[in-house]
């Protein structure tokens, strides 16, 4: 996994305040049942990428994750998660791909799970405790227009990830992006969405590549350009 440089640590007890007042009162402010979860993807040095968060104590990995205000869409929703955690404003593509409403521990939301690993006391009956529906979203991004803007209690590390590469995540986020890449892979057949992830120009053989690093295979070079000459 490839680390950009940590972000710097906030006061943990002014943030263990917020938190207790995002508790009391973010129920009344977002869909408390619903979350936004993002695979957000890119291609540099031949390789398709995920990004993923890294908690505090480095001990998993997460997917962008945040909850849906009273007032706007999914769609909305997605792209401000993005834009307040990431700075970013040139989102070259963003689709919702699956909606997970598994129960149990597969179902936790990583907000809860982060409570507990910081020694922060949630009472059972909490909105935070309740059953979610995670509504997953894919975007492609330019890798360089990706800066943090989060210090939290949580988060303290963006990691750029091979999808080859994704053990270590918590949660059911390794399945969402399994089933991400089955997505973009489905999409790119059917869809000129490819030159999302490749300069303004680029050759045959770098499209090629692109292909190769998603479906994960070696294509034949006569074969492939057969397929998009057609």
């Amino acid at each position: 996994m490839e680390r950009n440089k940590p972000m710097e640590y906030t006061d943990n007890r002014a943030v263990c305040k917020d938190v207790h007042i995002f508790l009391e009162t973010a129920s009344g402010t977002f869909l408390s049942e619903i979350l936004i979860n993002t695979v957000v993807f890119s291609f540099y040095n031949n390789n398709l990428k995920v990004l993923l968060l890294q908690t505090g104590e480095g001990c998993c990995y997460f997917l962008p994750e945040g909850y849906v205000f009273k007032d706007e869409t999914m769609d909305d929703a997605s792209l401000r998660i993005l834009q307040q955690c990431f700075k970013l404003k040139d989102i070259l593509y963003n689709e919702q791909f699956h909606v997970s409403d598994e129960t149990g521990q597969a179902n936790e939301s990583i907000f809860s799970e982060m409570l507990r690993l910081s020694g922060i006391e949630v009472p059972k009956d909490s909105w935070v405790n309740a059953r979610k529906v995670s509504v997953c979203y894919y975007s492609l991004v330019d890798r360089f227009k990706v800066f943090p803007t989060a210090q939290d209690l949580f988060s303290s590390k963006l990691v750029w990830a091979d999808i080859r590469d994704i053990s270590e995540l918590t949660c059911n986020h390794k399945d969402i992006i399994r089933k991400a890449v089955l997505k973009l892979q489905e999409d790119m057949d059917k869809k000129p969405i490819a030159y999302n992830l490749l300069n303004k120009t680029f050759t045959l053989k770098e499209l090629q590549g692109l292909y190769e690093a998603v479906f994960q295979k070696k294509i034949v070079s006569a074969n492939f350009q057969r397929k998009m000459l057609c």
